[in-house]
């Protein structure tokens, strides 16, 4: 039987664990036997702060071996090429095993806007 572990990128109102923290917990999730670490909340401005998802996607490529690994970006909000390339990365150093959802976002106009997207705009 296999079990998904799912993990939020979250949200930490208290500030951030140790910077090692997530790198071994996920060497962990692995080691427990658990075939998924899912990183998401891709949000530039929030009111607690949140940690990038795909910096958390790339500690977690480097600290496991066979886990697969699950994103969810906010594809309106990046720059298209930087977002391919930083995934490919990511993707490399994981050897193949990383998945990455696109949502379309606009549930915050603000934030798209500071992200220079119309909200209007998100789909074009």
């Amino acid at each position: 039987m296999t079990v998904a572990f799912g993990l939020s990128t979250g949200v930490y109102p208290y500030g951030f664990p140790d910077g090692r923290w997530f790198g071994r917990l996920c060497a962990r999730i692995e080691e427990w036997g658990f075939e998924d670490v899912v990183c998401y909340v891709d949000r530039p401005s929030w009111p607690h702060p949140i940690l990038d998802p795909l910096v958390l996607l790339g500690i977690a490529a480097a600290t496991t071996d066979r886990a697969r690994l699950f994103g969810m970006v906010i594809a309106s909000q990046w720059v298209p090429l930087l977002l391919a390339k930083q995934v490919a990365s990511i993707d490399y150093v994981a050897g193949g095993r990383l998945t990455l959802g696109l949502a379309l976002g606009g549930d915050y106009p603000k934030e798209m806007q500071a992200c220079g997207v119309a909200p209007a705009d998100r789909v074009a």
